[in-house]
C-alpha cells in the first residue's frame, strides 16, 4: 500500500488555518456594505464583543475538511486540523475570559 499524499500533520493545520482564514474574508467581505472601511470593522469587533463570535464561527468550516481526511484515511493530517482546532479554542478562551472581567 502506497502512502498517501497529503498525510501529514502540518497539512492538516495549514489546510485548516488557509480555510478558517478565507471563510473570516468571505463573511468580511459579504458583509462589507455595513461597515464602509476599516475603522467602522473595528468598532463593530470590539464594540460588540464579536470577535471571538467571528472566530470561532470561521472555525466552523474547518469540520468538511476533518470529514474529509478521516473519510479518505488521512489520520495524521486529521490530527493536525485537531491542534488547530485546540489552538483556535484556548485563543478563543482567553479572549474571552478578558471580556468576563
Amino acid at each position: 500500500m502506497q502512502p498517501k499524499k497529503f498525510n501529514q500533520f502540518y497539512h492538516g493545520f495549514l489546510g485548516g488555518f488557509i480555510i478558517s482564514a478565507l471563510s473570516l474574508i468571505l463573511f468580511l467581505s459579504s458583509h462589507w456594505d455595513k461597515f464602509h472601511n476599516f475603522q467602522n470593522l473595528k468598532f463593530y469587533l470590539n464594540q460588540g464583543r464579536m470577535f471571538t463570535s467571528l472566530l470561532a464561527l470561521s472555525a466552523f468550516p474547518t469540520l468538511l475538511l476533518f470529514f474529509y481526511l478521516t473519510r479518505t484515511d488521512r489520520y495524521r493530517a486529521a490530527y493536525g486540523l485537531i491542534g488547530l482546532m485546540m489552538v483556535y479554542g484556548l485563543i478563543i478562551l482567553i479572549l474571552r475570559s478578558g471580556e468576563l472581567l
